[in-house]
């Protein structure tokens, strides 16, 4: 290479850079211009929290949106998280208005990426951030085709897999985890009580759809879960019960659908959750039967001997929800009213109130078009007939 095309080569590196500053010097000076235009509309069009609430209330009174806008989902212990969705937060967002959030890759290696997500009140300059750190990796049953880089067992015993996630996974993956940063930035500038009277609005919108027509809710739960690959006899087996859900059942249901709609959990967390807490709740039974057996038994006094001796005091049933019983009896197939009868009398406790609503109920369903006559009673009979 001569001299003179060392100096060319030299000039063009030297005006390369130049145009790279320039360029990046442009982009700060349009992103600082577009926020300051953003602060002066806001302090044009301050928003109205009252205004606000009134449309997230109408809002919420859509049924479709009333589905979709609370999740749950277990969190072991018995404890189970219920809270607004990211569909919730982005129309709080979209009427509140006059709020600024921005997802920015900061970080990608082979193993993560890490993303920032902030937020900016435009009215008050108060803000927040967060950065989310994403594993390039899913965890699969099947290891077929797949780089796997460890292994774990879950709760039923199986392997789960811990393998290298594909592309699409990983669109997935990186939107599931930035969708939750922005539903948690967003929330902190909508005031609670509205956050938590828009939640009771929702559950009171899909309980009253529920009721009014139970068979059709109950197919199109069955309809959304199919969608995740969840079919009808996992869910039954997750209940505990294989006769059709009831009301609470599928109120309980749904939020677990919004929870998988919006990735907040997954279908195999779900029910590994509740098989630990099961297995969990066994092992503590087995213990204290242990210990009760090994405690030494006392010779009898002669007292005790002549006085029968008071019965132990056993441990008080559950109070039962009447009102969910009697759904349970009217949505039971006829063949199988004895078998649930059985199970309402020795799993729970009614008061005399109960056990004649109850009883009425069992005679309304076994001849509902005869008169009435004796009929085997569901709190002292577990037999269908």
């Amino acid at each position: 290479m001569t001299q003179q095309q060392e100096q060319n080569f030299a000039i063009q590196r030297v005006a390369d850079t130049n145009i790279q500053e320039t360029a990046a010097a442009s982009r700060a000076a349009s992103a600082v211009a577009l926020v300051q235009a953003r602060c002066v509309m806001a302090l044009q069009r301050p928003r109205d929290w009252e205004t606000v609430r009134v449309k997230l209330l109408k809002e919420c009174q859509r049924p479709g949106f009333a589905e979709a806008a609370v999740y749950r989902k277990p969190m072991g212990g018995g404890k189970k998280i219920e809270d607004v969705s990211i569909r919730f937060a982005e129309a709080a967002m979209r009427y509140a208005g006059n709020l600024d959030v921005k997802s920015e890759t900061v970080h990608e290696d082979e193993s993560s990426i890490t993303v920032q997500v902030s937020a900016i009140d435009l009215e008050t300059n108060a803000g927040s951030e967060t950065s989310v750190r994403i594993q390039k990796t899913v965890e699969r049953r099947s290891s077929a085709g797949r780089v796997v880089l460890s292994k774990r067992v879950n709760s039923d015993g199986e392997n789960v897999f811990i393998v290298v996630a594909t592309e699409d996974e990983m669109v997935g993956k990186v939107n599931s985890f930035v969708s939750k940063a922005r539903r948690n930035l967003i929330q902190q500038f909508i005031p609670g009580d509205i956050v938590e009277e828009c939640k009771l609005e929702c559950q009171s919108v899909y309980a009253d759809k529920t009721a009014k027509d139970p068979d059709t809710a109950r197919r199109r739960m069955f309809d959304d879960f199919a969608r995740y690959d969840v079919t009808p006899a996992q869910i039954r087996e997750y209940l505990g019960h294989s006769n059709p859900p009831t009301v609470k059942e599928l109120e309980e249901l749904r939020g677990l659908h919004a929870a998988l709609a919006t990735g907040e959990t997954t279908w195999s967390a779900i029910v590994d959750t509740d098989r630990s807490e099961l297995k969990t709740k066994q092992a503590s039974t087995m213990e204290a039967l242990k210990s009760q057996q090994a405690q030494p038994v006392a010779a009898p006094t002669p007292a005790a001997r002549k006085t029968p001796s008071a019965p132990v005091n056993e441990a008080p049933l559950p109070r039962g929800d009447v009102e969910d019983a009697l759904q349970r009896m009217r949505d039971c197939p006829l063949e199988d009213l004895g078998h649930l009868a059985a199970e309402l009398r020795n799993v729970f406790s009614w008061t005399d109130d109960e056990k004649a609503k109850m009883r009425s109920a069992f005679s309304a369903r076994r001849k509902p078009n005869k008169p009435a006559s004796p009929e085997p009673d569901p709190e002292n009979d577990g037999r269908a007939g």
